[in-house]
């Protein structure tokens, strides 16, 4: 008697038969020469048409709910919102997903069939328009994983310096010996890579006097670096940061503010005490304020999309505040 198949059999594992045997699932069973005989052109069409299936055999259409986002995913999830994924969701509404999220298997957990490794915001936006996810399913370790995703996402705007700067410490810690093997892996000089781990080792007051972590920058952590290691001013650096927990201030501000707390340690105040402003909607800065000894400067930015009457604020708020100020 024939084995029946398993009609429990998951997804997963169905993929993952095709990967290993390397072919197309829905090809006729080697062997089978029963059927009228072909013309060159229609056999030439479904050699063709065999391959493409073969290249394109692991991409299947999912249930985002059965996939679960990898915990070394170089994006932060919970950052995800309308805003950051807005984009995509014009383009899944106008259209199909094009583009196929890398996943692997899940052994570990029968709750879900794949782990997803490039593609959260994919997954985020399927899940949130109560589409299917397309995903292109790999056979992948960690350390391999990690790579994949950062040849993926490295040239992408849309993940921050300060998420970017956390995977490459943790994949530092995980994966590799030194720094200069990974830089070697990732093919990257070790400089760059240094910068974005100097990022990645910021005090927490530091990280949380920012609004919103996408506003750290790569620069932020070399600047950091130079105020940290001066026993002096370190203390009123973090002094500083704790006080502007929870203030909304953009990063251009809060570097300027831990900037100047460094300074006035050091035996002084800054030679030209500033300000900036930024505009309600955009969030760019409006209004640059310097005072010297003797004049005040005071420069307005015409493409923050401030209007007039915001404009006229911001240059009151900076002019009552560094006049005030000694």
């Amino acid at each position: 008697m024939a084995k029946k198949p398993n009609a429990n059999a998951s997804l997963a594992e169905e993929v993952a038969t095709r990967l290993s045997a390397g072919g197309d699932a829905s090809s006729s069973p080697e062997g089978n020469t029963s059927g009228p005989p072909e013309g060159v052109l229609e056999h030439r069409n479904k050699v063709v048409a065999s391959q493409m299936n073969r290249v394109r055999v692991n991409q299947v259409w999912v249930d985002p709910n059965r996939c679960r986002i990898w915990e070394r995913h170089n994006r932060d999830y919970s950052l995800l919102n309308e805003d950051r994924c807005d984009d995509l969701i014009r383009s899944f509404q106008a259209m199909e997903q094009k583009e196929p999220a890398v996943v692997r298997p899940v052994e570990d957990d029968s709750g879900y069939e794949f782990e997803v490794i490039c593609g959260a915001r994919r997954h985020w936006t399927a899940s949130y328009l109560g589409k299917k996810y397309l995903v292109q399913v790999e056979r992948l370790d960690d350390e391999q994983a990690f790579r994949r995703s950062d040849a993926e996402n490295r040239d992408r705007q849309d993940i921050s310096d300060y998420e970017r700067a956390l995977d490459y410490k943790k994949a530092l810690d995980a994966y590799y010996d030194s720094q200069r093997q990974m830089a070697d892996r990732l093919s990257v000089s070790e400089d760059w890579l240094s910068s974005y781990l100097n990022l990645a080792s910021l005090p927490s007051p530091i990280v949380a006097a920012y609004r919103d972590i996408t506003e750290l920058k790569v620069y932020h952590g070399k600047e950091y670096q130079k105020l940290l290691r001066d026993k002096a001013s370190s203390p009123k650096v973090l002094e500083r940061a704790r006080e502007l927990k929870g203030e909304g201030l953009d990063g251009k501000t809060v570097l300027k503010q831990l900037k100047a707390a460094a300074a006035r340690q050091r035996g002084g105040r800054p030679k030209r005490p500033s300000l900036e402003v930024a505009a309600k909607n955009s969030g760019e800065r409006l209004v640059y304020a310097e005072k010297g000894k003797r004049e005040l400067v005071l420069k307005v930015s015409t493409s923050a999309g401030a209007d007039k009457d915001e404009m006229w604020e911001a240059l009151k708020s900076a002019m009552d505040q560094l006049m005030g100020s000694e």
